[in-house]
């Protein structure tokens, strides 16, 4: 079995957040509720918001999520980074999101500490081809950030880069982006199995239907 998480807090943006103003459970909650299991109720704060960068993750999650000592932490940031600017800065990217590992890893050095590579969104989005190439350059950039870090600062990094339900039309929102209600469970699925991997132990038996 998988530890016994007594706490889990997850930061990011709309990947962990859901998209602003969809009812769907986020993939965390999917993932606390499974974790939790028949046991205590695990102590659960999910701080993403949708749209954040990861200056804003820096600014306005990372004090919190330390502060209320969790076990385990997902961070997954810096799509916003690369979509809302018009010319993404990937080294300025590098050093805050290193700079947020390293505090992790410093202030919490008991916890298990989860990140995520990003869907190739370029070729998702409906955007003129100049803009999805755009885009798929700062993604790739992010990703390789987000891996060497991980790497290390010793995070698990999950590859949903390339993962195969990015070619699954159900596990997204109508905007083509975010993700479904079916998208949400699946992430979980995906973040438990990364987890068990990482772990070496079982996920409860519980789990997909859960996730």
């Amino acid at each position: 079995m998988i530890p016994r998480f007594r706490s889990y807090v997850a930061v990011g943006d709309s990947l962990s957040a859901g998209a602003e103003g969809d009812t769907s459970e986020p993939w965390p909650a999917h993932v606390a509720r499974t974790l939790a299991g028949d046991g205590p109720p695990l102590a659960f704060n999910n701080l993403s918001v949708a749209g954040a960068t990861s200056t804003d993750v820096a600014i306005w999650q990372l004090q919190e999520a330390v502060a209320l000592r969790p076990e385990l932490v997902s961070v997954i940031c810096g799509a916003n980074d690369v979509l809302l600017s018009v010319r993404p800065d990937p080294e300025v990217f590098t050093a805050v999101f290193d700079g947020i590992a390293d505090s992790l890893r410093r202030r919490l050095p008991h916890a298990e500490i989860v990140t995520a590579t990003y869907p190739r969104l370029g070729t998702l989005l409906p955007v003129r081809p100049r803009t999805g190439a755009r885009i798929e350059v700062g993604i790739d950039a992010i990703n390789a950030s987000i891996r060497s870090i991980a790497a290390r600062r010793g995070l698990t990094c999950l590859e949903w880069s390339d993962h195969a339900g990015v070619n699954d039309p159900s596990n997204f929102a109508d905007d083509k982006f975010h993700p479904s209600a079916d998208g949400h469970r699946r992430a979980a699925a995906a973040f438990l199995e990364g987890l068990e991997q990482h772990l070496g132990a079982h996920v409860p038996d519980d789990a997909e239907d859960a996730a």
